[in-house]
């Protein structure tokens, strides 16, 4: 008998003023789904056969599942320190049951919240009620009713079977993602089947033109009269021969004067292709993902891919790490755990960061080196220990209060190797600016009867992003030297000197501009950066 057959053996908890007939949804238990308005019958099963929704899902999926999860004792000095003795450690550490590791339980319960809109596992307890096990539950058989007794709500699972249970709230681990009444969420596939639905249809009509040898449909003319018979079998003989990619380009022998006349629609006439790279744009939306996570690199929002992995990090993963943490403290710690708020339970968010540790250390040592940060503070936001001595502010000399009755006195000669550093953090700001403004030069010369209207868009398009690579270097020369400028100015001067560049390339034939462009730019962009850089560093004092 297994685990859960010998908890689900107990009475059941039914109240009778709310019977669990009531409404629920079958579709997706009978392995059913929305129709879109393309003809296709959509639910979790098909919307995984879209590409760029697989990815989606595989990748918000497995980045939760791979985050290591701590149970924290919070300390009397406001630090925490991991609590390995507590119950949950080892369930959300390393075996949450005998069936699966935490990375597959935790993966598998994100899956479930995007596919079915809610995610259950059920809590096994020993005898002191502590937490020996978690076991998933079927997403699409498991509901939340709002049975009440004594205050409490209850799960439901095997909903509508013999075997149906009903289970206290406490002992069911629920994750939901959006919902409209608090006790469940709904499922995104639901939402998005029109937009799933057009990706599987362009997918099909993309296979079945293939099949057909991506050529147009025809009519057969006969000059006679043709029984039905007749009929069926000449269109199922010219089908046979000329369909499918291996029949391509033979040639039809047609008899007794018939003719054949295509109806033509090639793919482009039904924006196949457009439509498919929309779509990966549109599944992108729906799951709240940049573009190019799953499959889209025709843009990016932000400077550069570091930026974009950030905002991946920030605005499409850490809302479900904070869903998560709030319903394993409330469910996994004790009552007087959660009242004292004596322990945490939360994401190592650290760990989707490693690849960025040079921008980590950058920002804790200015933090800290401002007086903004304590040491110890730093060591918190890596899930160290405090240090002793650890919790005092530096004061940087440079920014002392000066009496009114004394003469500032005479800076000292900024050193060599600070001097160097200033300079090289400058010059990889310009070289990366350079360089994204000659691709974006680049790309738009191979369209020259658009080009113009390119360079004329030159700053609306560029400056905001010119501005955010360019403003982390000005303030570190602004406080490295005696010179000050400012971002959007020196970004605006730059940009206006390549549109007056741009629009001298672009007095040269049509079809010479491309290269015109191609060369300016392996020229210009060394001269550019040095530009930058010099206007930084050497600005005019405001």
């Amino acid at each position: 008998m297994s685990i859960l057959t010998r908890v689900f053996s107990r009475a059941s908890l039914e109240d009778p003023a709310v019977p669990l007939s009531s409404a629920f949804n079958t579709k997706e238990v009978l392995g059913g789904g929305d129709v879109s308005s393309a003809g296709i019958r959509v639910d979790a099963k098909r919307a995984l056969t879209v590409a760029a929704f697989y990815r989606g899902v595989d990748l918000i999926s497995s980045t939760v599942g791979k985050l290591p999860v701590k149970v924290f004792r919070r300390d009397a000095d406001g630090g925490k320190t991991p609590a390995p003795e507590h119950p949950a450690w080892t369930l959300l550490r390393r075996t949450p049951n005998q069936e699966s590791t935490a990375y597959q339980w935790f993966k598998l319960m994100q899956t479930h919240t995007l596919l079915h809109g809610n995610a259950y596992s059920f809590i096994e307890r020993d005898g002191r009620g502590e937490p020996v096990a978690v076991l998933p539950l079927d997403p699409r058989q498991t509901v939340t009713f709002p049975v009440r007794r004594d205050g409490m709500k209850f799960i439901v699972t095997n909903h509508g079977r013999p075997n149906q249970q009903i289970l206290p709230d406490r002992d069911v681990l629920h994750f939901f993602g959006m919902g409209f009444d608090g006790l469940s969420g709904q499922s995104v596939v639901g939402f998005a089947a029109e937009s799933l639905g057009l990706s599987a249809g362009a997918l099909k009509f993309g296979s079945v033109f293939f099949k057909n040898a991506a050529t147009p449909r025809f009519v057969l003319e006969h000059p006679g009269h043709l029984s039905p018979e007749a009929a069926r079998r000449l269109a199922e003989s010219f089908q046979a021969w000329h369909s499918g990619l291996e029949n391509a380009h033979k040639v039809a022998l047609l008899e007794e004067d018939m003719k054949a006349k295509p109806l033509s629609m090639s793919a482009e006439d039904a924006q196949l292709l457009q439509t498919r790279a929309f779509q990966v744009r549109e599944v992108a939306t729906w799951l709240g993902l940049p573009p190019h996570k799953v499959g889209d690199e025709t843009r990016t929002s932000f400077a550069s891919l570091e930026q974009e992995n950030q905002a991946f990090l920030s605005d499409s993963i850490d809302p479900w790490l904070v869903m998560i943490e709030d319903e394993l403290e409330a469910k996994l710690l004790t009552t007087r755990e959660n009242e004292d708020e004596t322990h945490a339970i939360e994401f190592t968010r650290q760990a989707l960061l490693r690849a960025d540790v040079t921008a980590r250390s950058g920002f804790y040592q200015v933090m800290r080196s401002q007086g903004i940060m304590t040491t110890n503070e730093v060591r918190s936001r890596e899930n160290l220990d405090p240090v002793d001595g650890g919790d005092t502010l530096l004061v940087p000399l440079n920014v002392q209060n000066i009496p009114a009755d004394e003469e500032p006195p005479a800076k000292p000669p900024a050193d060599d190797r600070l001097a160097r550093a200033v300079e090289c953090t400058v010059r990889e700001a310009a070289a990366r600016l350079c360089r994204r403004v000659m691709r974006s030069a680049t790309r738009a010369a191979k369209d020259p009867g658009r080009f113009l209207e390119r360079v004329d868009a030159l700053e609306a398009d560029h400056l905001e992003v010119a501005e955010q690579i360019l403003g982390p270097s000005v303030a570190v020369a602004l406080v490295a030297t005696d010179r000050s400028v400012k971002a959007d100015a020196v970004a605006r001067v730059f940009l206006d000197t390549v549109r007056a560049e741009l629009l001298s390339c672009a007095e040269a034939k049509p079809n010479e501009i491309a290269e015109r462009v191609k060369a300016w730019a392996r020229e210009w962009e060394p001269i550019l950066t040095d530009t930058l850089v010099e206007e930084i560093l050497g600005g005019s004092d405001e």
